[in-house]
């Protein structure tokens, strides 16, 4: 089957191309995809149509997806904005396999912090909240070990190194302890930073969570929405202890 190139200025041919790419193999059809996605520059129907056409090749066809992501997609905002979802979609395959997840963080870290940061904040909310425990756990934190080690070490200096501690900390990885804690008890840093570091210490079960909270709470200056978490989540900490 001969499929019209998507890069065409009409937007309704792009839509047709999308459509009809169900209907390729599936190497083909990610290629489409992608093509129709990365030219779509602001239409609002086409990302849509092309992610109800390619989560399901997701499924079987990761590591093609990845190959064919790395060949230069990866400049194009409408395809950048769709790796959150691409990254959800991976982990909830049948059967489990995280080093995907490792190779397309790989992809973003360097030259595309912000949806990088989108991808580590999905991660963590799963982490946090016992979606992705035991071997599957296990599974993330071995994909994740080798991308997420020089951000780790390189602390605040690199654009991602806070959000990399986020998650880190909250497998309870000892290496961004320390920088999560000053997180959450320096005043002056922005409420939404500090509740970030506080539910990934949550998450570690750090030993002295209860300790900080309490000067948080003894502190007068703090901001008063941020002593209202605070109080919840001690409350929440002391129910699970």
């Amino acid at each position: 089957m001969t499929i019209t190139r998507p890069n065409h200025r009409s937007p309704e041919v792009r839509l047709q191309v999308a459509i009809a790419a169900t209907k390729l193999r599936p190497q083909t059809a990610i290629k489409t995809l992608l093509d129709v996605l990365s030219n779509s520059a602001d239409d609002k129907l086409i990302p849509h149509i092309v992610w109800q056409n390619l989560h399901p090749l997701l499924e079987a066809n990761t590591d093609q997806f990845l190959k064919d992501l790395a060949d230069g997609y990866l400049k194009s905002k409408p395809v950048t904005d769709l790796m959150p979802r691409v990254v959800d979609r991976i982990l909830g395959r049948q059967q489990f396999d995280a080093q995907p997840i490792g190779k397309l963080f790989a992809l973003l870290r360097d030259d595309h912090s912000q949806v990088g940061r989108e991808v580590l904040a999905v991660l963590a909310a799963k982490v946090q909240s016992g979606e992705l425990k035991g071997d599957k756990l296990e599974q993330l934190k071995t994909a994740m070990f080798e991308p997420l080690t020089p951000l780790l070490d390189s602390g605040v200096s690199h654009p991602l190194g806070g959000d990399a501690a986020l998650l880190a900390v909250s497998w309870g990885d000892p290496r961004a302890l320390p920088h999560v804690r000053r997180s959450f008890t320096t005043v002056g840093l922005q409420p939404d930073v500090r509740l970030k570091a506080l539910n990934a210490l949550i998450a570690a079960k750090d030993d002295g969570l209860l300790e900080f909270i309490a000067k948080v709470l003894d502190d007068k200056s703090q901001i008063s929405n941020l002593k209202s978490e605070a109080n919840l989540k001690s409350e929440i900490l002391n129910l699970k202890s």
